[in-house]
């Protein structure tokens, strides 16, 4: 029985690490509806940090989530930009 929770627990450990990257990788995703779970994933994945920096306590946590904010930009413009997959000519 405990082999059988660590193993369901590491599984459930790796896909849950494994979802923010799956996310960003959904652009041929043809599916509306996955495409659109996928979509609220990877808003998730994107503004998660900036709303952990508004939940904490002290005075200056508008500026911690301002430069948390500047930091994800780049996360959610990669989130949702598909990715070039072939070299320019």
């Amino acid at each position: 029985m405990r082999r059988a929770t660590a193993l369901a627990a590491l599984v459930l450990a790796t896909l849950w690490i494994a979802a923010p990257a799956q996310a960003f990788a959904h652009n041929a995703v043809h599916n509306s509806t996955l495409h659109a779970v996928l979509d609220g994933l990877t808003l998730a994945v994107a503004t998660a940090p900036i709303w952990t920096a508004l939940l904490w306590r002290g005075r200056r946590r508008w500026r911690l989530a301002a430069l948390v904010t500047l930091v994800q930009l780049p996360v959610a413009v990669i989130g949702f930009l598909p990715i070039l997959t072939r070299g320019c000519t």
